[in-house]
This record gives C-alpha cells, sequence and structure tokens, in this order.
C-alpha cells in the first residue's frame, strides 16, 4: 500500500479464531533497523497510543507483531484515498465535505486528549503532532480516519521514543510556531494543523510551504508571521467568505 524511509505498509488478510478471516493494514519495519532504535521504540508507543482509544475517527489497532524478525504493527484497513489525494485529484472536496473531514478528525483530536487514562479520571492529554491531509484517510464509504501517531505525545505517560531533537519531530508546513520554540506538549497545536489542512483544501495549495528556516522565523516575528497569514485569510475571504471565520479560529 506504501512506502517510506522505515519500512514499508501492506494490505494483508487476518486469520482469527474459528477460520474468519479480515483484511488488515500491516505496518513493517525494515529489517536493518535496530531492535532498540528509534523507529521500533515509534512503532511501539503507536500502538499502546492507539489502543488506549476508541472513537470512529481514530484508527484501530489489532496487535503488534513480530513476522520473520521484523517488528509490524496491525490495523484496521480503510478502503479509500488520503486527504492529500483527494486535494490533488481531478475532483477535489468541495467546502461542505472539507468541513465535514476537519470536524470529524477535530473530534479525534479532542477524544485523544480528553480520553480518560487510569481509574480516577484524568486525562491522557494525547497530541498527535503530525496532523496533515497525508495522515488523514478518507474510505470509500464516507469513513474519515486519523491516521500514524507514530510520534503522538502525552506528558501523562511514559514514551519508549526520545531524541534531544524531538520539539522538531513533524512536517514543518503543518507545525505551529510554538513547535519550533519548546517541547511542549499541546491541542493547540494539532488544532493549527488542522487549520492548515483545512486552507490547503480551501486554497487549492499548501499554505505554509516555505522554507524551514522561513517559518522558524515566522515563529520568532510574530509581526511578520501575521502579514503573511493575513494575506492567506485574504485569498480565504475571496475564494470562500463562509469559511473565514472558521480557518482564522
Amino acid at each position: 500500500l506504501g512506502r517510506g524511509g522505515f519500512g514499508e505498509v501492506y494490505l494483508a488478510e487476518m486469520a482469527g479464531r474459528g477460520g474468519l478471516a479480515s483484511e488488515a493494514a500491516l505496518k513493517v519495519l525494515r529489517r536493518d533497523l535496530a531492535p532498540d532504535g528509534a523507529a521500533v521504540q515509534r512503532l511501539r508507543d503507536e500502538g499502546r497510543h492507539l489502543a488506549r482509544l476508541d472513537h470512529p475517527a481514530i484508527l484501530k489497532v489489532h496487535d503488534l507483531v513480530i513476522l520473520d524478525g521484523r517488528v509490524a504493527l496491525v490495523t484496521e484497513y480503510v478502503a479509500g484515498e488520503d486527504l492529500e489525494g483527494c486535494l490533488r485529484g481531478a475532483d477535489p472536496p468541495g467546502p461542505r465535505a472539507l468541513v465535514e473531514v476537519v470536524g470529524r478528525v477535530a473530534s479525534a483530536l479532542d477524544a485523544a486528549w480528553s480520553a480518560p487514562l487510569g481509574e480516577d479520571g484524568r486525562p491522557l492529554r494525547l497530541a498527535h503532532r503530525d496532523v496533515k491531509p497525508s495522515n488523514i484517510r478518507i474510505g470509500r464509504f464516507g469513513d474519515v480516519k486519523l491516521l500514524d501517531f507514530g510520534i503522538a505525545r502525552s506528558d501523562e505517560v511514559t514514551r519508549e521514543a526520545r531524541t534531544q531533537t524531538d520539539m522538531m519531530i513533524g512536517s514543518p508546513p503543518y507545525m505551529a510556531p510554538e513547535r519550533f520554540l519548546d517541547n511542549e506538549v499541546r491541542v493547540a497545536s494539532d488544532l493549527y494543523a488542522l487549520g492548515a489542512t483545512l486552507l490547503e483544501g480551501v486554497l487549492g495549495r499548501r499554505a505554509f510551504d516555505l522554507p524551514v528556516t522561513m517559518l522558524a522565523a515566522h515563529a520568532v516575528d510574530r509581526s511578520r508571521y501575521e502579514v503573511y497569514l493575513d494575506g492567506l485569510l485574504a485569498e480565504v475571504a475571496a475564494a470562500d467568505p463562509a469559511l473565514l471565520s472558521l480557518v482564522r479560529e
């Protein structure tokens, strides 16, 4: 189904008890990755995070296994297309469909942040940290799934994966300015990324497709950032005034 720097994703058949079989997605890491390396640790973190969550717009995880010496995460398979592919296609989603998708992802983010962690009822406070069109799956029957919790973080639970450059892990065009300055876990940063995704759908192009140095400059110079943002909002007002207040928020 796809290939990245750390492995591949396959469409697989999962056999259950009684001989029942169902389709599943299999995220398999490269064989040469160290068992105690960051990629393996992140995959285990992703499996543990997903196992804690129960929401119709969050991908369900079935198991974390070793297959032929390779670490693999088994999740539900959603037949369809990533939002990125939909936006780049010949018939991109209109405003109503786009807002519906964004609303469902917002609900998923709220669920990840508010999910109860233990018997005392305290919230998990899990931030996704990599919300972008390619991590939003649109099913052929209209379902919406938020994918890839590999770099998600909560200060309430212990992660295996740790790195000195943790604050810069993510996709810069969708990272909130504060992500360039500190490593705090904020649900607001996810909402910013979701807003950048909505902007992309409205404008028909990536809104913050700038060099990382310029994005970092926006983070430290508020006035410079606001001038750039005002230009984007002016384009939204011209393209679809009804969405201006939602994008601005």
